[in-house]
């Protein structure tokens, strides 16, 4: 889930409505999990329980506000990865002034 706190801290940021544009993942292939198989052995070789390890790649595509079906496959991509407060605080950023 840090990658969905990064993003909607982000996109809070990032939503600019004078350029009309927002910085999102554009399809679901776009964030990438690779897994440390080898960092994860090291884990479990020192500790008696450890986490899982492993990297986010993103890849963020400059989307425009008007364009209303990319906004919305990128919304419905990255759905998985946000919680839904998450999720409302990117669509908050994206419609200022609507409650």
């Amino acid at each position: 889930m840090a990658f969905a706190r990064a993003m909607s801290s982000f996109n809070e940021i990032g939503a600019d409505i004078s350029r009309q544009t927002v910085l999102l993942p554009s399809r679901a292939e776009d964030i990438m999990v690779r897994q440390r198989h080898h960092y994860n052995r090291y884990l479990a070789k020192r500790l008696a329980n450890p986490l899982k390890d492993a990297e986010q790649l993103v890849l963020f595509r400059n989307i425009p506000v008007s364009d209303s079906r990319t906004l919305s496959e990128a919304l419905h991509g990255v759905r998985e990865s946000f919680s839904k407060h998450d999720l409302a605080r990117v669509y908050a950023a994206l419609t200022p002034g609507r409650e």
